[in-house]
């Protein structure tokens, strides 16, 4: 591990989300880990609690 690894925080450690789950990271955060069928395996998709015009809801982000 080099220097600037050394300094990188992990706040949920080896914690992933279950298959099909969110797992709440901060207040309005989620974090879901979506499987794919082949080499890229899954990809992370952040879903952030929104609100537009009075209506509560969620904005999904694939980053």
């Amino acid at each position: 591990m080099n220097l600037l690894e050394q300094q990188l925080n992990y706040p949920l450690g080896e914690t992933l989300p279950d298959s099909g789950q969110a797992l709440e990271v901060a207040p309005g955060v989620r974090w879901i880990r979506m499987g794919l069928p082949f080499a890229l395996n899954h990809i992370n998709l952040w879903l952030l609690r929104d609100e537009i015009d009075g209506q509560a809801g969620w904005t999904i982000v694939d980053c």
